[in-house]
Parts: C-alpha cells; sequence; structure tokens
C-alpha cells in the first residue's frame, strides 16, 4: 500500500495490484469506536502504472494522481462544509449500458432520437472493441479516459459534418448524469477538448438556395399535389429565418401592430428565448387577413413534418432546383445571404434568434469561403484573358 498524502481526511491511498499497476482509492476517518480508529475505504477506479519506464506511462502517472487528487479535494470540501455529510457510494459495478438505458426511459427533451442513436453507436463500438462479439455488461469503473478516446474516434470515422460532434457531446451528457447518481466516480471526458469532431469537407454540405435559386422558387406556382399554406409557409422561412416548429405553431396571437409597425412575437421552442420578427408588408401579404380569425388560430395550417417535406421536394423540383432542400435548409439560406451581403454578426444573430454570436459565427466562414472561390474564378479569368490580350499584342508588334 502506498501513500500521497498525510494528516488529510480523506486520505488519497493507493494499492499495487499483481499486475505491477496502482489503484487509487479514498480512506475515510470516521472518529474511533471502541478505543479503534473506525475508517472507510472507497476505490475510485483510477489506475495507473506503478513504476513507469516509457514517458507515455509517466505521463499518464501524472495524470492519474492529478484526477485523484482533484477528487480527493472535493471530498475533503464536503466533509468540512456540509453537516451530516455522508460518505459516497459509488456504484462501480452498475452495467453502463443499463444506466443510459435507464436514462433515455426518463429523457423528456426533443433530442431523444438522437439519445437513443448514442446508445447504439456505442453498443455498436463496444462490439467492435470486443471482436464483433456484442457486450452485454459494461462495468463504469472500466470506463476510462482511453475507452473515451476510441469512441470519439470511432464516431468520427462514421459521421459526416457536425454528426461526431453532436453525439459525442450527448454521450458526455448522459455521463454528467452517471456522475450526478454516482454511479461513475468522475467523468473522464471533463475538462477535456475533443478536437477534429467536424468533418470539415462536408459540414458546409448543408444546401442553401441563392438568389437566383429564391427568385425561380417563388415564381413557380404549387404544382399539384402541393398545398398553398406548405408553399406559403416555407417562402416566410426564406425571409425570416423561422424553424419548422415555430412556423407551425405560431398563430394570429404572435402579431404586434402598434404605430403603422407590425411585427412577429413569439417563443422561440427549441431555446425557450423570445424572439421579435419585423413585418414588412410582403410578410403581411404572405400571413393573408386576419379579420374574422381567432388570436389562437395558426397562421400556417400545416400537414405532418413528413409530409412537408414531401410537398417541398415537389415544388423545389417543379422550379427546376437540383439540390436537396429540407425545411431547415431556409433558416441556413437567411444566415449564408445575410453574411455574404455583409450583414455584421449581431444582425444575423438577432435575426436567426441565436443565443450567442458562435452559432452564427458558421455563415461567416461560408460567406468567406463563397467570397474566395467568387474572386478565385474572377481572377483566373481576368488573367487568362489579359494573357491572351497581351500575346495578340506581341504577335502584332512582331510582325
Amino acid at each position: 500500500m502506498g501513500r500521497t498524502r498525510k494528516r488529510e481526511n480523506p486520505r488519497l491511498l493507493y494499492k499495487v495490484l499483481a499486475n505491477g499497476m496502482r489503484s487509487y482509492y479514498l480512506e475515510f476517518y470516521l472518529g474511533s469506536e471502541n478505543g479503534k480508529p473506525k475508517r472507510k475505504k472507497m476505490f475510485m477506479g483510477l489506475k495507473t502504472y506503478d513504476k513507469p519506464t516509457e514517458s507515455w506511462q509517466q505521463v499518464h502517472q501524472l495524470n492519474t494522481v492529478r484526477k485523484a487528487t482533484e477528487q480527493r479535494d472535493i471530498e475533503a470540501a464536503k466533509m468540512m462544509n456540509q453537516e451530516g455529510y455522508e460518505l459516497p457510494v459509488y456504484k462501480g459495478k452498475v452495467n453502463l449500458l443499463d444506466f443510459m438505458d435507464g436514462y433515455i426511459s426518463t429523457y423528456d427533451k426533443r433530442d431523444i432520437r438522437n439519445m437513443k442513436a448514442v446508445r447504439k453507436d456505442f453498443a455498436r463500438f463496444l462490439a467492435e472493441q470486443n471482436g464483433g462479439r456484442d457486450v452485454a455488461f459494461f462495468a463504469t469503473v472500466l470506463l476510462t479516459e482511453e475507452v473515451c478516446d476510441k469512441f470519439a474516434a470511432y464516431l468520427r470515422e462514421r459521421s459526416r459534418g457536425e454528426g461526431a460532434k453532436s453525439k459525442f457531446a450527448r454521450f458526455r451528457k448522459m455521463l454528467k448524469a452517471a456522475v450526478a447518481d454516482k454511479v461513475l466516480l468522475s467523468d473522464p471526458t471533463n475538462g477535456k477538448r475533443y478536437s477534429n469532431m467536424v468533418d470539415c469537407d462536408t459540414v458546409t454540405e448543408k444546401a442553401t438556395l441563392d438568389s437566383d435559386e429564391y427568385a425561380a422558387l417563388l415564381s413557380t406556382p404549387a404544382p399539384a399535389g402541393v398545398s398553398e399554406d406548405v408553399c406559403r409557409a416555407f417562402t416566410f422561412c426564406l425571409f425570416t429565418g423561422l424553424r419548422f416548429c415555430d412556423v407551425s405553431a405560431i398563430t394570429f396571437g404572435n402579431i404586434v401592430r402598434s404605430g403603422g409597425s407590425a411585427w412577429l412575437s413569439f417563443k422561440q421552442r427549441k431555446t425557450k428565448n423570445q424572439q421579435k420578427t419585423a413585418l414588412d408588408d410582403n410578410l403581411l401579404t404572405l400571413i393573408g387577413d386576419a379579420d374574422g380569425r381567432q388570436k389562437t388560430d395558426r397562421i400556417f395550417e400545416l400537414p405532418s413534418y413528413c409530409t412537408c417535406l414531401k410537398q417541398l421536394d415537389k415544388w423545389v423540383k417543379a422550379a427546376g432546383i437540383n439540390k436537396h432542400i429540407t425545411w431547415h435548409c431556409a433558416r441556413h439560406s437567411v444566415g449564408t445571404l445575410l453574411a455574404v451581403n455583409g450583414a455584421p454578426l449581431p444582425v444575423i444573430a438577432s435575426v436567426l434568434g441565436h443565443a450567442s454570436l458562435k452559432m452564427s459565427e458558421r455563415y461567416i466562414d461560408i460567406a468567406d469561403r463563397y467570397k474566395a472561390e467568387a474572386l478565385s474564378t474572377l481572377n483566373t479569368t481576368t488573367i487568362h484573358n489579359f494573357m491572351n490580350i497581351t500575346k495578340t499584342e506581341q504577335n502584332g508588334n512582331d510582325k
């Protein structure tokens, strides 16, 4: 048994295992009973090399000691500042897969399908690590930083765009819940930055409509089988940047008029933030006459989301636009066009209702790329023409 600190409660100690590894634990002093000190051990699930020989083993030992020390300090602070402090009881042998299933069963957010997808990906990852055989039980004490790193790499290899980043963020959300439930002693990913989680070659491939495609689509009447309300609602989103979940829920009661001006005031369903969108005459025309309508009446009577996407696809194809356009592409189109036309970042964030400017920065990056490509094309054409003119003049002089 080794020690790392003295005269502290709890003490951080370690036990040398038969395989040459250290296993750290906390020893709590609980006073005395019948003249004998009363102590309790709690193993932390943190292991490292007892006598490292390679430099990477030494780094691993230092990082493990750091994590163990931080956890010891947390427990010591709790003992000093909390009355009736109870010893933490960590359920280190709990099946992490079962915990994830339980967490998902009580999850009430809109991204529950994404959570289920992460659970399936983690199970597939464990099976791959196990030689292709399914893993039914994965003890929480086995979840190390190395395992999390491998899972992040697994997601990167199999995802496009921001898929890996989104999935791993939800995985970390479940780990945070596991720590709160004392299923995990600590989150192996806490405080660590995972870079290269976004596939930059595909992240900007989300289709958007340019100004010419705007004109082509809006000049195309709704084809057979496509609701006028679907066309009106999508057009409304093309000029306001509203999400489908918001445009399908807004009512005539959300329209506010004052002093000759009108705007739409509503709470975003995703962020729960209040949003105000100015309504000009064109947008008011899209909304239609409010006379005889109740405040609770929806502005656009839309079918299900899947039906809207099918009808939107028909309309886009009828306009001769050869792109895969989803409803959310309207929002991306607004952000991209604003950025390309030089709108400041706070304006883009305000129009789209972003909670922070960081969410709007992606459109600035896309706009910069578009501008660079346009300038590159212009320069190539101009220089090519200039060289041809120069050669023609030189040939004329030679004659």
